[in-house]
């Protein structure tokens, strides 16, 4: 088995977007109906993901305004940020694209972007109170699979209630960090070639004596 890899995962977005459900569903595979605030949680475990080890951190922040102090001491050295909304409040949608990823580029350039639209089970259901070209109309999977990868980021729905894709979030999490992490460990092609011309000074040399 290959080294054990750190993976730092965090979860933001607006309140009420179920990033502590999400969390608690991959976790505890459990899900909680209550919605409680959540200020700052961790849970780090090793799993095993494509033949590697991995120690997996996952940080849970409060989306709320007063507590932006406290969300500030999750941001460095994070891997991969989940910039979570739910598919049926389009002003949660609006801010991950136009508050937190911005917040998240400038804070943490270089860590991973991944959108995550919760709370799909009920999105046919609200769509079905609104009318065609509606403002407050749930977000559609094209819409926002449009948007968002104009920014040069992935995207994927989930249902942290129904247990839908909840898996899948975060294996795209680590994926994308695993192969972000084997990139940047790969020498460069530059590095190679002067890497084999001073061998070959060194083989001239070795001849000449």
């Amino acid at each position: 088995m290959e080294p054990q890899e750190n993976i730092k995962v965090v979860t933001i977005g607006d309140g009420s977007t179920g990033k502590t459900c999400i969390l608690i569903r991959y976790t505890k595979k459990t899900y909680d109906e209550e919605y409680i605030p959540t200020i700052y949680e961790s849970y780090s475990a090793p799993i095993q993901f494509a033949k590697k080890l991995v120690n997996l951190e996952l940080v849970d922040t409060a989306g709320q305004d007063e507590y932006g102090n406290l969300r500030n001491l999750a941001y460095p050295n994070t891997d991969v940020f989940l910039i979570t909304f739910s598919v049926v409040e389009p002003s949660t949608y609006h801010n991950a694209l136009q508050k937190w990823y911005p917040e998240l580029n400038q804070k943490n350039p270089d860590a991973i972007k991944i959108f995550v639209g919760n709370k799909i089970d009920i999105r046919d259901e609200e769509a079905k109170k609104h009318k065609a070209g509606d403002k407050n109309a749930p977000i559609d999977y094209i819409q926002a699979q449009q948007e968002i990868s104009k920014l040069g980021c992935k995207y994927i729905e989930c249902s942290a209630k129904t247990n839908v894709n909840i898996k899948d979030v975060f294996d795209l999490a680590i994926k994308t960090s695993l192969q972000k992490k084997d990139k940047l460990n790969q020498p460069k092609e530059g590095s190679k070639k002067s890497e084999k011309e001073k061998g070959k000074k060194k083989k001239g040399i070795c001849n000449i004596f």
